[in-house]
């Protein structure tokens, strides 16, 4: 949801509350005004009974009313909302002339889920976007595994701005005002950790690696760290397959299914600004059929948009099993990047070998 869009519901919540305050006040100046008919003097017990009855009759109106209200409030305001940042063609910003896109690419993606729309893992239950379940999962995803490669490349090139950044990204994703304590004390919010970690990361993009330049070293390290996440995904979602595709109903599937999604999302970045900084290490190991099938595979991960995430049993013939397709475009997107892989690691022996 952009910031324009959020604004726009604020307003809308604002004046629903006011309907809400102008309704009761409404109903209250009815409800004397009924009193005043029905307790006039010398009238006995029954207009009392009657009063009594139209009261509660009247109440029952209001808290429908009310109710009503808070349902079409947080259906329509969720389903506003409730609209995924999946775009796989943005151009991210350029902070560098040089040669650093891959962390470009990690920062385009932790803007796109904080700043670009609200980061709803921290929403509390005023915002509709709280009672959401398929974003914020996919947010989580994708931050999650932009960190993951930020601390490996953070301690790849002792670089310490990254390192800080990683520490903000490790911060607790579901706070809004206040702190998960006992104490309930007010704590800087998620979405505001995060942006501070991405000051970290334009930093260390124009100052730390303003003369990077890329070597078959470092394409190798960043292929290892792929597959190690690849292979992460592929085993969570088996095990989560081989425990639970029996239960008749499986709560849990969705959050898995949308936080792999995510990662999923900002491996694309990653592999697709891999091959603007190390195009000419691909080129000349002969590399990029296998690269640009990885990217395929995990776009076509991307695209998948179940209505309902299911995890049938693998013998169902009547149902799906979500997992099982995601699970199989992420093994295929790891074949690609282990044939890249050990084709560079042989490449770049040979060419030590050659060098000795």
């Amino acid at each position: 949801m952009t910031n324009g869009l959020l604004t726009k519901l604020k307003v809308n919540i604002k004046r629903l509350l006011g309907r809400i305050v102008y309704s009761y006040i409404y109903l209250c100046r009815k409800l004397k005004n009924i009193k005043s008919l029905y307790f006039t003097a010398g009238k006995g017990k029954k207009r009392k009974k009657s009063f009594s009855a139209l009261t509660r009759k009247h109440w029952r109106l209001s808290l429908t009313v009310i109710f009503l209200i808070i349902g079409i409030y947080y259906g329509i305001g969720a389903a506003i909302s409730s609209k995924i940042n999946s775009n796989l063609e943005k151009e991210y910003k350029t902070f560098s002339t040089d040669n650093q896109n891959t962390l470009q690419a990690l920062a385009h993606v932790i803007k796109e889920q904080v700043d670009k729309q609200a980061w709803t893992p921290a929403l509390p239950m005023i915002f509709p976007a709280s009672v959401l379940d398929n974003l914020p999962n996919f947010q989580l995803g994708a931050k999650n595994t932009a960190n993951f490669f930020l601390k490996r490349m953070a301690k790849y090139h002792k670089n310490k701005n990254l390192k800080e950044a990683t520490k903000l990204l490790d911060y607790n994703p579901t706070i809004w005002l206040f702190s998960q304590t006992k104490e309930n004390k007010l704590a800087p919010g998620s979405a505001k950790q995060y942006r501070n970690a991405l000051t970290y990361i334009k930093t260390a993009i124009k100052e730390d690696f303003k003369h990077y330049q890329p070597s078959l070293d470092d394409l190798l390290y960043i292929l290892k760290n792929t597959n190690i996440l690849l292979d992460m995904k592929i085993n969570e979602l088996d095990k989560h397959i081989n425990e639970h595709s029996s239960e008749l109903l499986d709560f849990k599937a969705d959050d898995l299914f949308y936080d792999t999604l995510g990662s999923a999302y900002t491996l694309h970045y990653l592999l697709s600004a891999v091959i603007k900084d190390y195009q000419n290490q691909i080129v000349s190991t002969e590399q990029y059929e296998n690269i640009t099938s990885a990217l395929y595979f995990l776009e076509n991960a991307i695209k998948l948009k179940p209505v309902t995430v299911k995890n049938s049993a693998p013998n169902d013939i009547y149902g799906a099993n979500h997992l099982y397709y995601l699970a199989y475009y992420l093994s295929r997107a790891q074949y690609y990047t282990q044939e890249m892989y050990y084709a560079i690691a042989a490449a770049n022996m040979a060419e030590q070998n050659h060098e000795d």
